[in-house]
């Protein structure tokens, strides 16, 4: 059992209020553990939330944010970026109504919110961790409009320009440059 697990026995009828903080040490760590090693925590992650009980149903409501480092994709310069979103959860101690049914089957959308908890204990921690991985960017750019580095040299365009673009195009391709093409609609 997780020291900071709640159980979900004690989350009185009102509902309870949760804060926590996760370490940048072990963020880091269960960032790397869970496959994403191209970023790093750069300080601690913050979270709430109010989680309610109504029979075998848990719903989970709060918001985390996070300083994390990482790697431009267009420049290669290392950077910190926040990320941070608002969580809906819906979980569940009851087994889902597909659960151990062979064959395929179609789920409905309701199904689909639906996350099976199991054991009698609440991770927030774990939660948090894991809805931050699914808030992460495919892309981290340090600023939308960054340049990024020359095609040809690898000078990086924020910081200098290169002559590359600037070379005469291919004589082979003078034929094309009166061309004009139809605009499809």
């Amino acid at each position: 059992m997780n020291p900071k697990a709640i159980l979900l026995e004690t989350i009185p009828q009102e509902g309870l209020f949760v804060q926590l903080s996760v370490s940048s040490g072990r963020l880091s760590e269960e960032l790397k553990g869970r496959g994403v090693s191209s970023f790093c925590a750069d300080g601690d992650m913050e979270a709430s939330a109010n989680v309610t009980r109504s029979g075998p149903d848990v719903f989970v409501i709060g918001s985390f944010r996070a300083r994390l480092k990482t790697a431009c994709v267009r420049c290669l310069d290392e950077f910190s970026m926040e990320v941070g979103e608002e969580v809906h959860l819906d979980l569940s101690t009851e087994p889902l109504d597909f659960e151990g049914t062979p064959g395929e089957f179609e789920l409905s959308a309701a199904e689909l919110e639906v996350e099976r908890l199991k054991g009698d204990e609440l991770d927030l921690e774990d939660i948090f961790i894991e809805q931050l991985v699914l808030a992460l960017p495919a892309n981290p750019l340090c600023r939308p409009e960054c340049l990024g580095l020359c095609q040809e040299c690898g000078k990086k365009l924020v910081k200098e320009s290169c002559d590359c673009g600037q070379k005469p195009a291919d004589p082979r391709f003078s034929a094309l440059a009166g061309l004009k093409l139809k605009k499809q609609s």
